[in-house]
């Protein structure tokens, strides 16, 4: 487009000739200026045009991206990537968009246990963002992101190391460093950057959620029942990452005084289904604590949907396994603790090597004990073996099983098994 003329001009030879010989200008200052009233008309004309549309056009991307975000908070995934395409097709240039959408693309995928496939769908998004905006904070956490949902950890840790270079004072980009870390088993590191993350932001829920989870590992049952509380009550939040610190919080409570508070347990696991309605934790968790109350075909109907919701969580179909053998239901149970073990390996919500050895030696010994309680004719004793070598603290549970209980009766009489519960 050319530009518009922005003065008039007499040409140089007229003003030379005037000068000499007294010869008037062709058009008299009267009519210059009626001449100028319709030539300004037109410019502004143009220039008002040109504003409206472009209001217009924000306007309907603003638009656009409310219904995106609106989406968002309800936890519908395909709806609010659909909205941010359309923002994008509709020429919004804004990095935070893109990587809204690939965040979202991942989401999805890490809540339905289909991360390759929705990273295949967000590698054009991650390609143009990583070449338009290469050193965004938000775009490289979402890049990061993606191949941590997929399971390309280093990939992951690549991109978020660059995003503690490109912002030092990011919670969340030393939270997904330390995350990623963590996946690698280089436990340290990701100690050391989540607690950088926590120094530089004590109310991120993100890092509370990993801290409870370390508290509980540790043994410390309520600074982790505080750390997850603390991250649920936060209304603003994502709605996935409030149901994750909801249905901690719900299991924890449950657990505390011998099932005491169960009430409480339940409401927040209602919360929690409430605030992402296909997320898989929040559904078992509920699931859970209906069944715990007596409402047992409510519970079961929020198990088969946490199952379906995210197959790939091993830890729900332990916990479904557990609540069939409560119910006497032992061949069902066998089955589901079968599916815990198998599916182990490739679940991602279990971060470390060494937090997956404790989850098989856990599930084994829960198969065992199912095995006992069924009558079944098993040899359990190789699998308490192997469940207390890969997580000593169980030896516990399995004397306690045996002495207040009467658990693993038949071996009584054995002295391995003597020799394992009481050494």
């Amino acid at each position: 487009m050319s530009e518009l003329p922005t003065e008039t001009e007499i040409p140089v030879s007229q003003v030379a000739s005037a000068a000499k010989t007294g010869f008037k200008l062709p058009i008299s200052k009267k009519s210059l200026l009626i001449l100028a009233v319709p030539i300004l008309l037109i410019v502004f004309a143009i220039f008002g045009l040109i504003f409206i549309q472009n209001k217009s056009k924000t306007d309907k991307i603003i638009a656009i991206l409310n219904e995106a975000d609106r989406a968002h908070f309800n936890g519908d995934f395909p709806k609010e990537q659909e909205k941010l395409k359309e923002a994008i097709a509709a020429g919004a240039k804004d990095p935070a968009i893109i990587a809204n959408l690939i965040t979202s693309l991942s989401n999805e995928g890490n809540e339905t246990g289909k991360e390759d496939e929705q990273l295949k769908e967000a590698q054009p998004y991650i390609d143009e963002a990583l070449e338009t905006y290469s050193g965004d904070l938000s775009v490289l956490i979402s890049v990061g992101y993606a191949y941590e949902a997929s399971g390309d950890y280093k990939k992951a840790l690549e991109y978020y190391t660059k995003a503690t270079e490109a912002d030092t004072n990011s919670s969340d980009a030393w939270f997904h460093k330390g995350h990623a870390l963590e996946f690698l088993n280089r436990i340290e590191e990701a100690y050391k950057d989540y607690d950088k993350a926590y120094e530089l932001s004590p109310n991120n829920a993100l890092v509370l959620i990993v801290r409870g989870n370390r508290f509980y590992r540790e043994g410390d049952f309520q600074s982790a029942l505080n750390s997850f509380r603390k991250a649920s009550q936060n209304s603003a939040l994502d709605p996935q990452i409030r149901a994750e610190a909801l249905a901690a919080t719900s299991t924890l409570r449950g657990m505390q005084d011998n099932y005491k508070y169960i009430s409480d347990a339940l409401a927040l696991s209602y919360q929690a289904v409430r605030a992402s309605p296909n997320f898989a934790p929040a559904l078992a968790a509920h699931g859970y604590n209906l069944i715990l109350v007596g409402k047992t075909e409510e519970g079961t109907s929020y198990m088969e949907k946490a199952l379906k919701a995210n197959p790939r969580i091993s830890r729900n179909y332990e916990v479904y396994a557990e609540l069939l053998r409560g119910m006497g239901k032992f061949g069902e149970a066998i089955n589901y603790h079968k599916e815990a073990l198998a599916r182990l390996e490739n679940d991602n919500t279990i971060l470390s090597t060494e937090a997956k050895n404790k989850a098989r030696g856990f599930y084994t010994y829960e198969l065992a004990k199912t095995y006992s309680m069924s009558g079944l004719k098993i040899e359990s004793l190789s699998m308490l073996e192997e469940a207390v070598r890969l997580n000593p603290v169980i030896k516990s549970n399995i004397k306690s099983d045996f002495e207040d209980r009467q658990i693993f009766t038949d071996l009584s009489s054995n002295t391995d098994f003597q020799s394992l519960i009481n050494i």
